[in-house]
């Protein structure tokens, strides 16, 4: 006998990709080579990533940033995702993720004001 464990509605949502914003991109790179160094900036082959801020970036211009906190003996083409039940964080890591993400706000904010 099969029990079911779900009664609701599933409504699926057409999900956009996020690209980030070319002026945005620029102003971003200059900021996070400053506050972290060149050195740590990665630039990936071009992923779609379909996430909610897709919807934020129709209204405004975005910058979607990936924090690394992968161990750093690990090679990042081989670590498990975030979903992934074997994902782990270098706690080390979330410093930077936060300073960087201070300075682009801050950055930004001071730019455009």
């Amino acid at each position: 006998m099969k029990k079911r464990l779900f009664n609701g509605d599933v409504l699926f949502i057409k999900t956009l990709n996020s690209e980030n914003d070319p002026e945005l991109t620029k102003q971003g790179e200059l900021i996070l080579e400053n506050a972290i160094g060149k050195n740590k900036i990665i630039r990936p082959p071009y992923v779609p990533v379909g996430e909610d801020f897709s919807f934020y970036q129709e209204k405004i211009p975005g910058l979607f940033i990936f924090v690394g906190v992968a161990p750093k003996n690990q090679d990042p083409q081989k670590i498990a995702l975030n979903h992934s039940p074997f994902f782990y964080v270098e706690e080390s890591g979330l410093v930077q993720g936060v300073k960087a993400l201070s300075q682009l706000a801050y950055g930004y904010f001071f730019k455009n004001d």
